[in-house]
């Protein structure tokens, strides 16, 4: 993503996919290293469809094999400290998922369907 300057506020220009996938590569090494929970990460959304636009974020749905934790407190720990554009997770157990994917879910069954599998353990 290329950023320019204006007074205080950037001004995204273009999405740089390449830049984006490199950085995801890094991200899910060092997630799959700190969090034996994880068991796939699967992305999502338009840089799997390939229309991202400049200021599009990459959507990372998280597989986890449990937590005690509720959705929203997951969230902050799997977020990337750096990365060259907005990224929203969604870190899911399995059982929440197969849940949701039950109730025929549609964002689940979107994510599920049209994503690409980055990482599984």
């Amino acid at each position: 993503m290329h950023r320019s300057r204006s007074l205080s506020t950037a001004v995204v220009t273009y999405f740089d996919r390449d830049a984006v996938l490199r950085a995801l590569d890094d991200y899910v090494r060092a997630l799959a290293a700190r969090e034996p929970d994880v068991e796939a990460v699967i992305l999502f959304g338009s840089v799997v469809s390939g229309t991202p636009v400049p200021g599009s974020d990459v959507d990372l749905l998280i597989v986890l094999r449990r937590s005690d934790a509720s959705f929203l407190a997951r969230i902050p720990r799997f977020l990337p400290s750096a990365f060259p554009a907005g990224v929203d997770v969604f870190p899911y157990t399995r059982d929440e998922l197969e849940r949701m994917r039950e109730e025929g879910n549609r964002f689940i069954l979107d994510a599920l369907r049209s994503g690409r599998t980055v990482f599984r353990r």
